[in-house]
């Protein structure tokens, strides 16, 4: 009896020394361990991971970035956000602009908050409050980001963009969803959800279905270089997410396709993880240009009327920057293509349309897609010695250093830059209009 006392009384003994005993830091969660860090202590500093995934292009990039000046940006699942220290808590912060070239947010979302803590050599990322969702599917060991050797310098903000192939940049173009949704009794129908409009200004607004019974009610669709929200009027939200490009998957987003990944979605508006929205292709409109390919371009506006007139636009003598360019004309008309080489496509190298402008019989710009042409007036009175007049100095040119911007009278700008500069050097106008 009482050597089974003392057993008992052992085994207790060592129960409690168990419970009792200290949980090492290698088996802890390494945020509950490690101590703080001061975003503000460690300027100019970058912590980054890459994250293998299952889809192309197999990794995406975490990284915390402090700049020169302090200010902070953490860039999660291909998006950047900025981040605003405050009493131990790191606040995320992520604009939404009504058109790309605003200059003021629409809407500044409160995307959670975090906690940095770790070493020298390395820094954790803990969740205080995920509102979006878009910290699910990570583990700690995402997470976790190592000092990384380069050394950001200033932080230049997030600028106006004149360049893309979301529905902002493509004048009076309609798109849809059009998806299997499940109804409230559980059947599978096809229809759609979401139709929008994109105005002249860069807005994009529509109707959205929250369900496939409920009725339809304005929306409209912010934008940011990297994420995309659909909102109410009074700019409640309905729908966050990342954009489906290159850090996801190379095929899902196009100038005929935008697709955004379901970060927030209490609706269930997205299908299969994204809610992806397609461009309707009325016949061969000018607004509808931009995603077709070169031949494709030819034959099919042939066929509607148009005149294809090939181009040279020398300057000096090895340069023709007519071999980027497809001239069309109608009517008095000319609608001007600039082509982008893709060697991604289905057959290998293709040409396809990337912008366009359409000036009318008088000389007036009446609409254009995939980048903001530059103010004609200014480009006249542009010198090398002046300050570049555009905020942007345009598209791919032929060179490395060069580039193009096709102005909204039709004739195109083309400027040389200094490779480590970036200052311009030298530029000419050229005139396709004939």
């Amino acid at each position: 009896m009482r050597k089974s006392f003392c057993i008992a009384l052992a085994c207790l003994f060592l129960l409690c020394a168990v419970g009792c005993a200290p949980v090492r830091a290698e088996d802890a969660d390494p945020a509950e361990v490690l101590p703080a860090v001061s975003l503000a202590a460690h300027k100019s500093t970058q912590w980054s991971r890459y994250i293998d995934t299952d889809a192309d292009p197999y990794y995406v990039e975490e990284s915390l970035t402090v700049y020169k000046q302090g200010e902070a940006i953490l860039r999660h699942d291909g998006v950047r956000y900025r981040v605003r220290e405050e009493g131990g808590v790191c606040f995320l912060e992520k604009d939404l602009y009504a058109a790309p070239w605003d200059q003021e947010p629409a809407v500044t979302l409160d995307a959670g908050k975090i906690r940095v803590v770790g070493t020298d050599s390395e820094v954790h990322i803990q969740i205080v409050a995920d509102p979006l969702g878009i910290f699910a599917g990570f583990s700690p060991e995402d997470l976790g980001l190592p000092l990384n050797w380069y050394q950001p310098g200033q932080y230049w903000g997030s600028s106006p963009r004149y360049f893309g192939g979301a529905p902002h940049f493509q004048q009076r173009t309609e798109w849809y969803e059009r998806a299997g949704h499940r109804t409230v009794e559980g059947s599978v129908v096809y229809y759609t959800n979401c139709t929008l409009q994109a105005a002249a200004d860069g807005t994009v607004r529509g109707t959205v279905q929250v369900t496939h019974e409920a009725a339809k009610e304005g929306c409209a669709l912010l934008w940011a270089s990297d994420a995309g929200a659909l909102v109410r009027p009074d700019g409640e939200l309905l729908y966050y997410g990342g954009l489906l490009g290159s850090e996801r998957s190379s095929e899902r987003n196009s100038c005929v396709q935008y697709a955004l990944k379901a970060d927030y979605d209490p609706h269930c508006l997205s299908v299969g993880g994204s809610l992806i929205l397609y461009k309707s292709m009325y016949m061969s409109e000018p607004d509808n240009v931009l995603g077709r390919s070169q031949h494709q371009i030819i034959a099919d506006y042939t066929d509607a009327g148009w005149t294809h007139e090939p181009l040279s636009l020398p300057w000096g003598e090895y340069l023709d920057y007519g071999e980027l360019f497809i001239k069309l004309t109608k009517d008095g008309k000319m609608l001007l293509i600039y082509l982008d080489e893709d060697i991604g496509g289905r057959y290998g190298r293709e040409w396809y349309a990337l912008a366009y402008v359409l000036i009318g019989a008088d000389g007036v710009l009446e609409s254009w897609g995939g980048f903001k042409p530059g103010d004609h007036t200014l480009a006249d009175k542009y010198k090398v010695s002046d300050p570049f007049p555009f905020a942007d100095k345009g598209i791919y040119g032929l060179m490395e250093d060069d580039d193009v911007l096709i102005l909204d009278d039709g004739r195109i700008l083309v400027t040389y830059s200094g490779h480590e500069s970036g200052e311009v050097q030298s530029f000419i106008i050229l005139d396709p209009r004939g």
